[in-house]
């Protein structure tokens, strides 16, 4: 695959041809989660890794003919959760601040969320939304992604992960979308890999599907100790692997705002 700005048998997407502002943020404990969400929500205490920075001169171009599609300012928040450990941190810290109803122990401080009073797995693909109040007059929403097996979560599944990420904020008009991977500590994924395949499978979105029109930040927040790697990672411009199966970890499509649902399937 060429890369459409350059045209380098390289790389998918180079650093200049993208248009998708990739930022990480870190956080310390779940005491600092609703604090973290609100600051980057409004876009501050994040540190830039990729794209055009809100601040800069220079107007992103868009090639072609296809317009951005005009959407409101809002914060989609994906959470991974786990079969055997449920939420991560940073998932039960901002669960616990914004809609405690949605969340159940349910063994040995275990806790995972709760829908309908009904408790989520965490099965692999599994999957669900919730609308929660607007943080600082921007619509959020959290998605919930069931990983399966915390010790089973390999490079594929967070591949699968970033992808049905970004399809879902896509699909419900999000134009910034957080993950919350300081969430895989304790499974066999390192820094580097989360920032290589971050890279990887967003520069697909864009190449492929365009997603830039919609998506214009993507906001990874990490642990303190992910972050040389993180950083390490995201300059891996290559593609990972030889042949792009484009794997997700489930599939949702997220209702959009008025007026873009009139017709919406």
């Amino acid at each position: 695959m060429l890369c459409p700005h350059c045209s380098s048998p390289r790389h998918i997407l180079c650093d200049e041809g993208f248009r998708v502002n990739v930022n990480f943020s870190t956080f310390g404990s779940a005491d600092d989660a609703l604090k973290s969400i609100k600051a980057i929500a409004a876009s501050v205490g994040e540190t830039h890794l990729l794209g055009p920075q809100p601040d800069s001169e220079k107007a992103p171009v868009v090639n072609g003919s296809m317009a951005k599609v005009k959407r409101d300012e809002s914060v989609l928040l994906v959470l991974p959760s786990f079969q055997d450990t449920g939420l991560g941190v940073y998932g039960r810290g901002v669960l616990t601040a914004l809609s405690p109803a949605n969340l159940s122990e349910v063994k040995d401080g275990v806790v995972k969320p709760k829908f309908d009073d009904q408790v989520f797995d965490g099965a692999f693909a599994s999957t669900h939304a919730l609308t929660l109040a607007p943080i600082d007059g921007q619509r959020l929403s959290v998605l919930v992604i069931g990983l399966g097996k915390r010790d089973d979560c390999s490079k594929k599944g967070l591949c699968g992960l970033i992808g049905t990420a970004v399809d879902s904020a896509v699909s419900g008009l999000y134009s910034h979308l957080v993950v919350a991977i300081s969430d895989f500590t304790g499974a066999p994924i390192y820094g580097q890999q989360l920032g290589a395949v971050s890279r990887c499978r967003l520069s697909i979105a864009v190449v492929e599907d365009a997603d830039d029109l919609v998506l214009s930040e993507m906001t990874l927040v990490v642990n303190v100790d992910q972050v040389a790697g993180l950083c390490q990672g995201i300059d891996i411009a290559g593609p990972l692997c030889s042949h792009c199966n484009h794997p997700r970890a489930g599939t949702i499509k997220l209702g959009r705002p008025e007026p873009h649902n009139q017709g919406y399937n």
